[in-house]
């Protein structure tokens, strides 16, 4: 009984590889999203709803940048915080949180 064993064990080791190899999934390039027109920044504000406390008063800030007036895309934000009072009343107001990586604008604040 051993030595039959043996045999099929040797049999199986040495058997020949068939030629087809076994199917290999492909898988997916990344596509990089392009757009289809150039971008046209506009400035406007971002309000993360931070405050900040000058002489004892709660002032609501907003954060300057920029999106695209075609298609929504933010561009770049700055670090600084404008209180409401210093802002362009004339440059729309979005409303963003502070861990959104969402790179759209969202709704607009009035």
């Amino acid at each position: 009984m051993p030595s039959e064993y043996k045999q099929q064990v040797v049999d199986y080791k040495y058997s020949e590889i068939p030629e087809e190899p076994k199917y290999k999934k492909k898988k997916k390039k990344k596509q990089i999203k392009r757009s289809d027109h150039k971008h046209i920044y506009v400035p406007c504000y971002f309000n993360y709803n931070t405050y900040i406390y000058i002489n004892h008063k709660k002032i609501r800030v907003y954060v300057p940048g920029t999106y695209c007036s075609v298609c929504g895309r933010i561009g770049d934000r700055k670090f600084e915080s404008i209180p409401i009072e210093k802002t362009n009343p004339n440059w729309p107001v979005f409303k963003k949180e502070l861990l959104d990586l969402n790179k759209y604008v969202g709704e607009q604040c009035f």
